[in-house]
């Protein structure tokens, strides 16, 4: 487990990336393209962290975020989205290790690499999740509109249709 990442997103070139990155921090990454390959690869690993894009075909990654917090309680699940600041997203009560967590796009290299750093070493350091947002909600919350979303990511507008 202790270096295991899973990473979840709908787009193979961004997994792609995200993976590379996360080995020459000397994380090993497994990647998912949809929350059934996730449920998989969490059935048969542990995983220190999982980063999942909430904007998931099918299952949505919210849902699979609860499913991971629920079933793997050591795992530090996040929640990425460009779109933090404008989605509004309560975690169950009892899931201290599911929060939201915003990465700008496109996303650049040292974003990542500080943010998967930091949550391995909060974990290895200290035992605790760093700034779990466990009854907290963002302070720029607000409901969204997908259509907004679609509009800021031609990708998933393609994906959905």
């Amino acid at each position: 487990m202790d270096k295991n990442v899973l990473i979840v997103h709908y787009n193979p070139r961004d997994l792609e990336q995200r993976s590379a990155w996360a080995a020459e921090l000397g994380l090993t990454a497994r990647t998912a393209h949809n929350c059934d390959e996730a449920l998989n690869a969490i059935s048969e690993t542990e995983f220190r962290i999982a980063l999942i894009d909430p904007l998931l075909p099918g299952i949505s990654g919210f849902s699979l975020a609860e499913k991971i917090a629920a079933s793997s309680p050591r795992t530090t699940v996040l929640l990425a989205s460009a779109l933090y600041k404008r989605m509004q997203f309560v975690a169950h009560p009892g899931a201290s290790n599911l929060r939201m967590v915003h990465l700008d796009k496109p996303l650049d290299e040292n974003s990542f690499k500080a943010l998967m750093a930091r949550e391995h070493v909060a974990d290895e350091n200290t035992g605790q999740k760093a700034e779990h947002a466990k009854g907290q909600k963002p302070e720029s919350s607000q409901p969204f509109d997908l259509r907004d979303l679609l509009e800021l990511d031609p990708e998933l507008d393609q994906l959905l249709n």
